[in-house]
């Protein structure tokens, strides 16, 4: 399962919509902690992320892809960002309504696989009609069929903070409950003073503390259902969707890792690095180029 989250940051006199999530497949008998749940897509302003079962997340996000790759308007961005969520929409429903149970096993499922709130597929880009947009793919039973839904902010966490919260339901929990007291710490909490980098420093938090798969979940602990490293992905306007490097202390030292899989010795990338100062700013982003892979490594 997952835990992540996805917001509009206020960086100056521009928005920057980040999405993070941590790094763990788990559920089929075993744990993996180097699988990226963040999908840059063919659109270079569009990306997706996802929570819930993986068996058909993973093809849906693959067909959205293909579905953008093989349109040219939709790849290159002329057509506008609304209008090819309708089309996603659609595609995701064609696929979703086809699944069918195996004959070989024994009695009837008791829902429908992806209908439950865990599941999720995320869209993050930017419209030339509304801006920086954040759209959910969920199940409507009301509907019978999956809608995309847009993000907003929440009154008890303040206006101006589109923010949402993707994962199982005990990690969306424990995550809502430490976000809530950060915000509240930096007097954030009830405000329309916007979100900076709040999010993804609860986030690192979170998946940086010990596990339990104790009921209720523990305080200071994370469910097992979370871990690996945190991965991260931003949009800018007129910009791709960008993933970051993040200098990440995986109990053995520090090392680096881009969306969940840490990199080799001999790997060299051209992208912004995050990581954690213990200082003020917390974390602080180095663009591409200005940061050095031997220092970060050996850090």
């Amino acid at each position: 399962m997952t835990i992540g989250i996805a917001w509009i940051r206020k960086a100056g006199r521009s928005d920057q919509l980040w999405v993070a999530s941590d790094s763990r497949l788990s559920g089929d008998g075993n744990t993996w902690d180097q699988c990226p749940k963040l999908l840059m897509l063919p659109r270079s302003d569009l990306l997706a992320a996802f929570s819930g079962s993986t068996a058909q997340a993973y093809p849906l996000m693959l067909q959205i892809a293909n579905s953008i790759f093989g349109h040219r308007p939709a790849l290159d961005g002329s057509l506008e960002l609304n209008y090819l969520l309708d089309h996603l929409e659609k595609v995701a429903n064609s696929m979703l309504a086809d699944l069918q149970q195996d004959p070989a096993l024994k009695g009837r499922l008791s829902k429908k696989d992806f209908t439950s709130f865990d599941d999720m597929v995320l869209i993050g880009g930017f419209s030339r009609q509304s801006g920086l947009v954040l759209r959910t793919l969920r199940y409507e039973p009301s509907l019978r069929g999956w809608k995309f839904a847009r993000v907003r902010s929440q009154r008890r966490i303040g206006p101006r903070k589109p923010f949402h919260i993707f994962g199982d339901r005990v990690a969306r929990g424990r995550f809502y409950h430490l976000f809530e007291s950060h915000l509240r710490r930096k007097r954030k909490l009830g405000t329309d003073k916007p979100l900076d980098f709040e999010p993804l420093e609860v986030l690192w938090d979170f998946v940086a503390l010990p596990s339990s798969s104790a009921e209720p979940l523990p305080k200071q602990k994370r469910p097992t259902t979370v871990g690996g490293s945190v991965q991260a992905a931003r949009v800018m306007a007129g910009a791709p969707a960008t993933p970051c490097v993040i200098r990440w202390d995986d109990g053995d030292d520090k090392h680096l890792y881009l969306l969940g899989r840490r990199l080799l010795q001999y790997e060299n990338v051209d992208l912004p690095l995050i990581e954690d100062t213990s200082e003020s700013p917390r974390l602080l982003v180095t663009p591409p180029g200005q940061w050095s892979l031997k220092d970060s490594r050996d850090a």
